[in-house]
């Protein structure tokens, strides 16, 4: 997907406002309820439902931070897409390896080849690892915007920070461009449906949980020797 993005960066935008709230709670306010519900297990292991019931909330943040409405269906796509990915190996591991995060990538880590794990979007590892860098990559753009940064600025230094290393130069080239061409800053927030009072005080619970548990997983997956640089 990410290589074809180029191509698209001139696309007309989604025509469909996006909705950003439910039962009265914006985007921001539920996300944050939903990450403090993730649950652990008494070794420290991350629930693999509770996880997924909140990171199943992610996909349509993308349509206030992108204008573009073939980026933001492929980003939607892709990140529902490891969401589903992680889901199905809850259900299938045997001896519920499915259970936590830990267990899905232990299992595969055990039983999987490297390379397989590597090249196969739907594999144990690779759903996972995307998964995560793509909230790292909302919860740092969105740290941005609090911080004072454009809205340029902040998916710039984000996509460079979390994405680009993970990306061949091709694909860095395309979607850098892209990047640069996050709407107005005023424009997020009226998709996000809160003003900039409201920002202040949402983003920053929303970012203190997502930052935290972005780095234990990737930090997990680091030490089980997951955390693959091969670049897509």
């Amino acid at each position: 997907m990410l290589d074809a993005l180029s191509s698209y960066v001139y696309a007309a935008p989604a025509e469909a406002p996006p909705v950003m709230d439910t039962d009265g709670k914006t985007w921001l306010l539920l996300m944050t309820e939903k990450l403090r519900a993730i649950n652990r297990g008494e070794d420290g292991c991350i629930d693999t439902l509770s996880y997924l019931e909140c990171m199943d909330c992610v996909a349509p943040i993308y349509e206030s931070l992108f204008s573009t409405g073939f980026v933001v269906r492929q980003l939607q796509s892709d990140i529902n897409g490891s969401c589903a990915t992680v889901r199905k190996w809850y259900n299938t591991l045997p001896d519920g390896h499915g259970h936590t995060l830990q267990g899905i990538v232990e299992y595969g880590m055990k039983n999987v080849p490297r390379e397989q794990l590597v090249s196969d979007p739907g594999s144990t590892v690779r759903g996972l690892l995307w998964l995560n860098r793509a909230c790292a990559f909302i919860a740092t753009f969105l740290q941005g915007l609090i911080e004072g940064k454009s809205s340029a600025d902040a998916a710039s230094t984000a996509y460079n920070t979390i994405l680009k290393p993970y990306h061949t130069w091709i694909t860095g080239k395309a979607v850098g461009t892209i990047m640069q061409y996050a709407p107005a800053t005023e424009d997020i927030l009226a998709k996000l449906r809160i003003t900039e009072a409201q920002a202040k005080e949402q983003i920053r619970p929303f970012t203190d949980l997502m930052v935290p548990l972005c780095d234990e997983v990737r930090d997990f997956m680091t030490d089980m020797n997951a955390n693959f640089p091969e670049t897509v």
